[in-house]
């Protein structure tokens, strides 16, 4: 299937929405990093797995070769990182900062094993992820929009564990109504 994944931080460039985080310290989402998945698959082809690309208005397009994402989408490539180095990173802050955080992290961890089971669910039951990426666009969007409701239906999981079992809504950050 792959041979390779790399979580690449960018900033963005050709957004369709201007998204602007609004606190004490607001910040245009078009300049903090964006992490998208760049997955080199065993014959040497490279694609962008960008699961939120359409915070920036970027919809319909989940996946695509890597060139044209760098090409259409990229400023500034910020980072390259193993695979789950994010995550790693981010644990170890939350373990720094105290309990609270270490409850958000684990929400997040709880939130990728989620997916990814999702994910290998839906590529067991549909077709892999690799053979999906060779379709013409008449045939991937359709699969394309059975995946992301996989995918959502597993946050939704998530998230009513979450709210069951934490003492606040990881989606709204109040506490939960019970």
């Amino acid at each position: 299937m792959y041979s390779k994944v790399d979580e690449v931080l960018v900033r963005v460039k050709n957004t369709q929405s201007h998204i602007v985080r609004i606190g004490p310290h607001s910040v245009d989402a078009r300049t903090y990093a964006h992490k998208v998945l760049r997955i080199t698959l065993n014959n040497g082809e490279v694609y962008a797995l960008d699961i939120t690309g359409s915070q920036f208005g970027w919809h319909g397009s989940t996946v695509m070769p890597w060139s044209a994402f760098l090409e259409n989408r990229v400023d500034i490539v910020k980072e390259i990182r193993k695979f789950g180095e994010t995550a790693r990173r981010e644990k170890a802050e939350a373990q720094a900062a105290g309990l609270l955080r270490i409850n958000i992290h684990h929400i997040i961890e709880q939130i990728e094993i989620s997916l990814h089971r999702y994910l290998n669910q839906w590529q067991r039951d549909n077709t892999s992820l690799k053979t999906m990426l060779r379709w013409s666009e008449k045939d991937f969007k359709p699969k394309e929009r059975s995946l992301l409701s996989s995918m959502e239906v597993g946050m939704l999981e998530i998230r009513a564990s979450a709210m069951m079992t934490r003492f606040f809504d990881i989606f709204t950050g109040e506490p939960p109504k019970r």
